[in-house]
């Protein structure tokens, strides 16, 4: 019911209704482009190709899939770098003919022009195992026999085996009505391969995939379970009925009740045993769809189809998705398009879907196309043509790989590519560094490409700009303007009648960065951001994300905003004939942004790209000389060569500097050098005008020359006499002959002068605007190892106002060789009225530190707290502290310089690493096709490591390689990846430049290392790397002592106490003891953890110690020798004279050649037999000589065979062995003190071992005769019942094979249901059982105890574990 004011609301069309601004859902107003587009309507971005490097771009897209014409190709093409969706299809196979009555019905739906009733269908087995229906329709020509490429003008003549071929109808029609003819052997060539979807999915697609499965098996299982458990019921009620018959029936027998209560306990067990195995946890580790792949020849193009259904009739098998832009979609649930691309001939077939919605919704910013009835919710540059590049590897979790990257940058030239977009990024130690940075330059001066890129969401504090945003890549911030702040964001804004946005009338929202955009300077100076562009839009995202559109936010959003402007002015250029560089739309784009009031320039470089302007600025300097040329501006008297000045230090910032400035002309790089070029060399010279933003602290010339080979200039910086604060200035210099230019180079000045030293600081009330940003900057006093930050909300508890404001700090501080989120500390907190919130940070003394307060962007109300700092100190002296075995503990000093602290030192180790060499590593050799530079061509090499370890128990482990890890951009190599695999082969995780963990299970490890670099001498040195396996575990305590006497004689440990100002102190960390290692700990390993050393004091704010504390490492050394417990009596006197000693070694050395043979499988029957012979004739009754021969039969190629020959070895040996005497020894107790009795129990031990081997294989031979044998039945059932008068063949793993077979002609299908499991939950090898047994032959075997039992789901997801847990070869790179 409507109250009254519900009521008020107009709800007939009495009322103007406005219209919704759909216009605003991908914002151009503020850049103009609108009006640039309205002016310029064929300027649109038509004839510019964007290069998406991103997560990858849906092909299905319907606003990227046609130009705004709604016919013209836009996504022209998709290509997968990162190899994760690369599939093996160098499988060859043979497809065989199926003439059908019935005609191909899936197909002749579809299309029923194409496929006629009769027309029959080919059939191939795939390597999933499924049995794969291939339509008619399809044209399939025998592959290539050579592997080098046709030439596009002379095609190889090849026979097409297409049946439906209309000059060959009548002979397929009569072909088709007689299977049994020589329609029946009608053949073509197919490759093979199959790909896990879980391996190449999107993440939150995987996510959801998993829940929606789960859901469906669960509800099929429930099923199964409750007709188990009705079963079970019922044999309980049978039973219990049976029983009291029995008893009250005379003529029954003790023996026959027993045996009837026996085989109804048996029943029972194995109905439970079902229901064990329908409530086990592993049909919950869902293997997800798993995809048969084809790939086909047609006489143009390799073409392809990935499917999960038998039936592919319907399909249509894609080309690579360049020749037509074909794609589809994998299936219903999934709702994931995808294309394909195919690579080495053929063999290498790669299926591209995304990683992430990222990339599509990037794209769609850039240059989507909505219907041309729609033109408002066009992207910027809807004319634009797209090439997908996927960076984002799924394998790590949608992370940019270097590999990636590089192929990436290929195929944007093989593509042409005018511009490319990266909304991706991370944090580098040095910039403009390593080998991305290296392809990067030559991306953009060499193959003049325009490289946008995302600044970052790094922020707010300074130098937080990512890499390749703070190379030399068009770095562009983020900004939320007020119209996007009321209409995407739906904040509760209006606007007065001065035009303001307001909030509630007393707050203005006039615009800003968003709260996380980061901010330069780089750490070389830079200014790190060149343009800003709104930083959000709702816009398409993939079909799998079962929705249109999807707000997104960030610099990724203003990123590609600017790609689309760019792409406008590239489009008018090429239009009316303008030369394009990235020097010249870069300075059209810096010279005519709009600054936004607020901001600093390290916030939005230039300010807001406004497109308009910049195309008038491009027309009037369209025929200026050296419009194309670049300048580069370094600071030569500084170590790195820095691009601009960044004093923060406060040894930096309390004098005067003289910097040596160099500017140099830059020219596109050749490959081969032009006379054009080198005459336009030797012209050069430009007159400039220097001018400063800051001319009171900053000193320079006025005037200066630069000539082609670059000049200098000297400049005075002098910050001693400015406030703590931030300050920056420019140095600008502009063309004198031609001043429309604009600014053609800018010297960057960038000061962050920190407070004065002082160990407490009030910081006062802060009143904050919105989106405002508060910046201090602190230098940690000597001593000084964390600080206390206390933050309280100035409201009254009583305030009218009691809803939340989000506020945060951002701690960073800059070091040597490290990136800043090494030593950042960021917290968000929602702060009440009074609220106090107190944030404990690390810090290093010395250093400034920056201390950046925010309040979230959208937060609204006023907003004001107080603030204040409390710098603290303990620090131990070594910093990090090495304990080593058996070394008497570690000696810890401890100052506290700043006040009087209280410590409780604790240390505990958490961390256990050991390191392994490569077992083999490959050779150094050329990766493939996909990754070679073109112009020229240039080979890009790998060599791949293979390591392999031991696991002891299920858990996780995380692979580090330090020489190659902790580095992407800056990386001195192209990049690596890590793989980790089981003993089958099944690939368990990735990791790539971050080291992230990987779930293992108990048993062998495969790791395997590709490293990519284009100098082969540099892999070279590469193949004795060493890998770092770390493992967590239970975190062991160290004790810790005031003295080294008190710990040699185990005394008090350490007590807490309180440490005066100015005073040290001194304690010993001791190392664990042995029993406490992990049990697989060898010398050389490494245990690391934490050390903290303060405590709490309710005195005090604030945690009382380091966040994070102090590293501790333990060196694991020699384990001690164990001292044997072994009472086991001496040896007898031997009586024995030498020559008999010297014949029973002879005859064992012989019996071990014996064993060497029958393991060689290579070995024929021949030799064996030759060399049994001759030791059978001089150690006739030598028992292990007979067990040899066994063995050597039972364990052969052959042995179905030859079943009866090892009936008779087993009987020959059984023969030998008096079992009555066996029984009679074990039926009494031995006397192990007498050495003689001893001596005798250890030889019955040996023979009743082989006796029970040797009925174990005769039974087993019994049991693997034909089941119709009803002779060989019985006498596996008569060798079991005399098996178990020695051994309980359940109790161990090693006669697995007879329990299952005894357990199936039983009918107990549940029991062997069990059993298999139980095994397949282990680290199964061959030698643990009696015959040869592998993880595939225990899928099968599941597989068909499944189909028996009619658990159809179970089956269907036994099949598809099956297929990933044992695939036939390594995964490729």
């Amino acid at each position: 019911m409507f109250t009254t004011a519900d009521n008020n609301y107009d709800h007939d069309n009495s009322q103007e209704r406005k219209a919704f601004p759909k216009a605003l859902l991908i914002p151009k107003q503020e850049t103009n482009v609108l009006e640039f587009l309205k002016a310029n309507p064929n300027y649109d971005g038509r004839n510019v190709c964007i290069g998406i490097l991103d997560s990858g771009v849906d092909p299905g897209g319907i606003t990227l899939y046609k130009m705004p014409d709604g016919t013209t190709p836009k996504l022209i093409n998709v290509v997968d770098c990162t190899g994760a969706g690369d599939v093996n299809v160098s499988t060859m196979a043979t497809a065989t003919w199926v003439a059908s009555n019935d005609g191909d019905e899936a197909a002749a739906k579809k299309n029923p022009d194409r496929d006629p009733p009769g027309a029959g269908y080919w059939t191939v087995q795939g390597l999933t195992g499924r049995q794969l229906m291939l339509s008619s329709s399809w044209n399939f020509v025998d592959f290539p026999a050579s592997d080098t490429k046709k030439d596009d003008k002379e095609q190889t003549k090849v026979e097409t085996k297409n049946l439906n071929n209309p000059e060959n109808e009548a002979a397929n029609q009569e072909n088709n009505n007689d299977n049994n003819k020589e329609d029946s052997t009608k053949t073509v060539q197919v490759r093979l391969g199959f790909k896990r979807g879980y391996d190449f999915f999107p993440t939150e697609l995987k996510r959801r995939l998993k829940e929606e499965r789960q859901a469906s098996l669960d509800a099929e299982i429930a099923k199964y379970e409750a007709l188990v458990r009705k079963e079970l019921a019922q044999e309980k009620n049978d039973s219990t009925e049976t029983t009291t018959t029995t008893t009250t029936t005379t003529t029954t027998t003790t023996a026959t009740t027993t045996k009837l209560e026996w085989e109804a306990s048996r029943q029972r067990d194995d109905i439970q045993a079902r229901l064990d195995v329908l409530s086990s946890k592993e049909w919950r580790q869902d293997p997800g769809p798993v995809y048969d792949c084809v790939v086909l020849y047609d006489g143009e193009q390799y073409r392809a189809i990935v499917t999960d259904n038998a039936d592919c009739r319907s399909q249509t098998p894609l080309a690579a998705y360049a020749v037509a832009q074909e794609y589809a979609q994998l299936g219903v649930l999934d709702q994931l398009n995808y294309a394909v691309n195919f690579y080495e001939h053929g063999t290498v077939l790669s299926i591209v879907v995304e990683s992430s919605s990222h990339g599509t919704h990037v794209a769609a910013i850039a240059a989507s196309a909505a219907e041309p009835k729609d033109p408002d919710c066009h992207g910027v540059a809807p004319g634009a043509t797209l090439v997908s590049l996927k960076i984002g590897d799924p394998r790590i979790d949608g992370m940019e790989t270097g590999g990636a990257i590089a192929r990436a940058f290929i195929e944007a030239i093989r593509n042409k590519c005018d511009i490319i977009n990266m909304s991706f990024g991370e944090p580098s130690a040095v910039p403009k560094s390593g080998r991305i940075s290296e392809l990067t330059e030559e991306i953009i001066w060499k193959h003049n490409i325009e490289f946008v890129t995302s600044a970052g969401n790094s922020g707010p504090a300074l130098s937080t700009v990512v890499n390749p945003g703070a190379c030399t890549a068009f770095a562009v911030s983020a900004y939320v303007s007020p119209s996007m702040a009321k209409v995407l964001y739906s904040l509760p804004l209006t606007d007065d009648e001065d035009g303001n946005t307001m909030f509630q009338g007393k707050e203005e929202f006039s615009g800003s960065t968003f709260s996380w955009s980061s901010v330069g300077p780089t750490i070389d100076g830079d200014n790190g951001p060149s343009i800003m562009a709104p930083g959000g839009a709702i816009a398409a995202v993939p079909s799998w994300c079962l929705k249109k559109s999807h707000l997104k936010n960030g610099t990724s959003m203003s990123s590609p905003h600017v790609a689309g402007c760019v792409a406008l002015l590239m489009s008018a250029c090429k239009a009316e004939g303008i030369n394009i560089s990235p020097a010249r739309i870069r300075r059209a784009i810096q010279n005519t942004a709009k600054k936004m009031p607020g901001l600093y320039t390290l916030d939005q470089g230039y300010g807001m790209i406004q497109v308009d302007q910049a195309w008038e600025h491009l027309k009037r300097t369209k025929d200026l000389p050296f419009e194309d040329v670049f300048f580069q501006v370094t600071i030569n008297n500084l170590i790195g060569t820095p691009r601009g000045v960044y004093l923060r230090q406060p040894h930096e910032t309390s004098v005067e500097h003289l910097f040596s400035v160099q500017v140099e002309p830059q020219w596109r790089r050749e490959e081969i050098v032009s006379d054009e070029q080198q005459q336009a060399r030797k012209k050069f010279e430009c007159h400039v005008h220097l001018e400063s933003t800051a001319p009171g602290w900053v000193s320079y010339p006025s005037h200066f020359i630069v000539l082609s080979g670059g000049r200098t200039f000297q400049i005075v910086v002098d910050p001693s006499g400015l406030e703590p604060g931030l300050h920056t200035a420019q140095i600008v210099g502009t063309d004198a002959n031609f001043p429309e230019r604009g600014i053609i180079f800018s010297v960057p000045i960038t000061v962050a002068k920190p407070m004065e030293e002082k160990p407490n600081i009030e910081l006062g009330r802060l009143a904050f605007d919105p989106s405002d940003i508060k910046r201090y900057y602190l230098v940690p006093p000597l001593g000084s190892t964390w600080m206390d930050v206390i933050v309280r909300d100035c409201r009254e508890p009583d305030e009218k106002d009691a809803s939340p404001r989000q506020l945060g700090v951002h701690a960073v501080q800059l070091m040597p060789h490290a990136a800043f989120r090494d030593f950042e500390k960021r917290r968000s907190f929602f702060l009440r009225p009074s609220q106090t919130v107190v944030t404990s940070l690390s810090v290093e003394e010395g250093k400034t530190m920056e201390l950046a307060f925010w309040r979230h962007w959208s937060t609204l109300g006023q907003t004001e707290m107080s603030v204040s700092i409390s710098f603290r100190g303990l620090r131990p002296s070594p910093e990090e502290v090495t304990v080593f075995s058996n070394g008497g503990g570690s000696l810890v000093r401890v100052t506290s310089s700043i006040a009087n602290e209280t410590i409780q030192p604790k240390a505990f180790l958490s961390k256990w690493r050991t390191p392994i060499r490569p077992k083999s590593n490959g050779p150094v050799a050329p990766i493939g096709e996909r990754d070679v530079f073109p112009s020229p061509q240039k080979d890009i090499y790998e060599v791949v490591l293979s390591y392999e370890f031991n696991q002891d128990e299920k858990g996780s482990i995380t692979p580090i390689v330090p020489a190659l890890q902790g580095v992407l951009y800056e990386s001195g190599f192209e990049g690596q990846l890590i793989q980790v695999f089981d003993a089958e082969k099944q690939l368990l995780g990735c990791c790539d430049a971050w080291p992230s963990a990987v779930a293992v299970p108990k048993g062998k490890i495969f790791i395997r290392l590709q490293i990519r670099h284009d100098v082969p001498g540099k892999l070279e040195k590469m193949k004795d790397l060493t890998m770092w396996i770390e493992r967590n575990i239970n975190s062991l305590p160290l004790s810790i002592y005031p003295s080294k006497e008190a710990l040699v004689l185990g005394k008090a440990t350490f007590r807490k106490r309180i440490v005066r100002k100015g005073q040290t102190v001194a304690f010993f960390v001791d190392e664990p003891t042995v029993a406490k290692l992990p049990s697989s700990c060898r010398a050389g390993d490494i245990l690391t953890g934490e050390l903290s050393i303060g405590a709490s004091d309710e005195s005090l704010l604030g945690s009382g110690k380091r966040p994070g504390g102090f590293p501790i490492q333990f060196i694991v050394g020699p384990k001690p020798e164990k001292v044997s417990s072994d009472t086991t009596p001496a040896e007898p006197e031997d009586t024995r004279n030498v020559t008999e000693k010297m014949n029973e070694a002879v005859r064992d050395v012989k019996i071990g050649q014996l064993e060497k043979l029958r393991q060689n499988e290579g070995d024929d029957n021949g030799q064996f037999n030759e060399i049994f012979t001759a030791i059978l004739a001089d150690y006739p009754e030598h028992l292990p000589v007979l067990m040899e021969k066994l063995r050597f039969l039972d364990c052969r190629p052959e042995r179905t065979a030859r079943l009866s020959e090892v009936v008779d070895a087993a009987d020959a040996l059984i023969g030998k062995i008096s079992e009555d005497e066996l029984a009679l020894h074990f039926g009494r107790k031995s006397d192990t003190d007498d050495p003689v009795l001893a001596k005798e129990r250890k030889d019955m031990k040996e023979k009743k071992s082989i006796l029970v081997e040797a009925l174990a294989r005769k039974a087993l031979a019994h049991a693997s005769m034909p089941r119709g044998d009803d002779d060989a039945a019985i006498k596996f059932s008569d060798t079991l019942k005399r098996l178990k008068q020695w051994i309980e063949i359940d109790s161990s793993d090693k006669y697995a094979q007879l329990v299952i077979e005894r357990e199936e002609r039983a009918g107990r299908l549940g029991c062997v249901l069990k059993t298999v499991n139980k095994l397949l939950s282990k680290d199964i090898k061959d030698k643990d059982f009696l015959l040869p047994m592998q993880k595939p032959w225990l899928y099968q075997k599941r597989i068909e105890l499944l189909q028996k039992l009619g658990y159809e789901a179970l089956v269907n997801h036994d099949k598809m574990t099956r297929v990933i847990s044992c695939p036939p070869s390594y995964a490729g790179f």
